[in-house]
C-alpha cells in the first residue's frame, strides 16, 4: 500500500488487547502489604483472563526520586520477587519498562500536547510531594511528567483496565482523559482504560499512622526479611488496648487473612477474646509472627531456585510481546494523526 494510502485511511478501531496492565517500581524489597494489595489480586486474575496480562518493573518511574544506579540494581530482584510469589509467564507477560523506553517516550510526547500544566499540577499525588517535600521551584520536571508517561505506559498497550489504588486513581484518570482527547482530535484509535478496584485493604505500618511501605523498613514487613527479623519487628508492633479495636489490630488481621486463610479463624477468635476484654494480645502476636514466618520461608525457597537463565527467558519473553503490543499502537497513532510518513510506510512493511 502506497504512504499516501496508508495517511488516507481511517485510524483502527481501538479494542482492547491486553486485559490488565499493571506495574510495580523497584525500590527495594517487596512488602507484605504489596504482596497482598498488588500481587495477590494479579494471581488471582491470571487463571480467568482471555486476552493476555501485562506486568511491568517500573524502572523509569522509579528515576523519578532514586539514582539510576539504585534503581538497576533492583530490577532483576524485582522480577525474581515477582516469579517467587507465583506470576506465571505463560500467562502473564513480565518485562522492564525501560526495555520499551523509546516507544513510551513517543507516545508521551504526543500526549504531552493534548495536556495542560495546571492540569498536571492538580494531580494529587504530586501537589502531596510539593507539599511534604519540596516547592515547585524545586521539583524537577520528572516529577511533573510523571503522569504523562504512566498515561503512555498505559495507553501504549490498549489495555482494558488498570488496578488501581485509591491513590493511584487520579492518574488513571488522567490517562483516560487523554485517550478521549486524542481520540476526538485524530479519530478512535486508542483504548480508554478501565478502573480496575483492588480489594478492600488498608495495611498499615507496623507503628505509626501511615501505610505499610518499604521506604520505612522498620516499621515494614519485607519479602527479603529473616525470621528472626520478621519476629522482632511483629514483637514490637501496635495492637490494641483490651476491649477496643484499632486499626492496626484490624490491620494485623486483614494480613493474616490473606497470607493463610487457614489461620484466620483463629485469629479472630484471639480479636473476639480481647474485645471482651481478656489479655490475648501476646497470643495474637505469636500467631501473626508465625504466619508472617512461614509465607516469607516458602517464597524464599523458591526465589532461591530462581536462575538467571530463567529470569532471563521470561524477560526475553515478556519484552518481545510487550514491543510488539507499544509498536503496534505506536504505528496507529502515526497514521491517525498523519504524522511521520516515513515512519508509518515502515511500521507497514515491518
Amino acid at each position: 500500500m502506497a504512504t499516501s494510502e496508508l495517511l488516507d485511511a481511517p485510524p483502527v478501531a481501538a479494542a482492547p488487547r491486553v486485559s490488565l496492565l499493571t506495574g510495580l517500581r523497584p525500590t527495594g524489597s517487596l512488602t507484605l502489604a504489596n504482596v497482598v494489595g498488588a500481587v495477590q489480586p494479579l494471581l488471582r486474575r491470571q487463571a480467568l483472563e482471555e486476552l493476555p496480562i501485562l506486568l511491568f518493573v517500573a524502572d523509569l518511574h522509579a528515576l523519578t526520586d532514586n539514582e539510576p544506579s539504585a534503581v538497576a540494581g533492583q530490577v532483576r530482584s524485582t522480577v525474581a520477587d515477582l516469579l517467587s510469589l507465583g506470576i506465571d509467564p505463560s500467562r502473564t507477560n513480565l518485562f522492564v519498562q525501560s526495555a520499551l523506553t523509546h516507544e513510551v517516550n513517543e507516545l508521551a510526547g504526543y500526549l504531552a500536547r493534548l495536556v495542560r500544566v495546571s492540569e498536571l499540577l492538580r494531580q494529587p499525588s504530586l501537589k502531596d510531594r510539593l507539599r511534604a517535600e519540596q516547592g515547585a521551584e524545586q521539583a524537577s520536571a520528572a516529577l511533573l511528567m510523571y503522569p504523562v508517561l504512566m498515561a503512555a505506559d498505559i495507553l501504549i498497550h490498549g489495555a482494558a483496565a488498570v488496578p488501581v489504588g485509591e491513590d493511584q486513581l487520579a492518574h488513571l484518570e488522567l490517562a483516560r482523559l487523554l485517550a478521549r482527547r486524542f481520540n476526538a482530535s485524530y479519530g478512535v484509535t486508542l483504548v480508554e482504560p478501565q478502573p480496575l478496584p483492588g480489594p478492600a485493604l488498608r495495611i498499615l505500618a507496623l507503628r505509626g499512622e501511615r501505610k505499610m511501605s518499604k521506604s520505612e523498613p522498620e516499621t515494614a514487613l519485607l519479602l527479603d526479611d529473616s525470621a528472626a527479623s520478621a519476629s522482632r519487628k511483629i514483637a514490637s508492633c501496635q495492637t490494641a488496648v483490651e476491649g477496643e479495636m484499632s486499626p492496626h489490630l484490624a490491620s494485623h488481621l486483614q494480613l493474616i487473612a490473606s497470607l493463610a486463610p487457614a489461620a484466620a479463624g483463629d485469629a479472630g477468635a484471639l480479636v473476639q477474646a480481647h474485645l471482651r476484654g481478656e489479655r490475648v494480645m501476646g497470643r495474637f502476636k505469636q500467631l501473626f509472627a508465625t504466619v508472617v514466618i512461614e509465607f516469607l520461608a516458602q517464597v524464599q525457597a523458591r526465589r532461591a531456585k530462581l536462575t538467571d537463565a530463567e529470569i532471563d527467558l521470561v524477560l526475553a519473553r515478556g519484552t518481545a510481546f510487550a514491543r510488539d503490543s507499544a509498536r503496534r499502537t505506536l504505528g496507529e497513532a502515526r497514521q491517525a494523526m498523519r504524522f511521520g510518513a516515513a515512519a508509518v510506510a515502515a511500521e507497514a512493511q515491518a
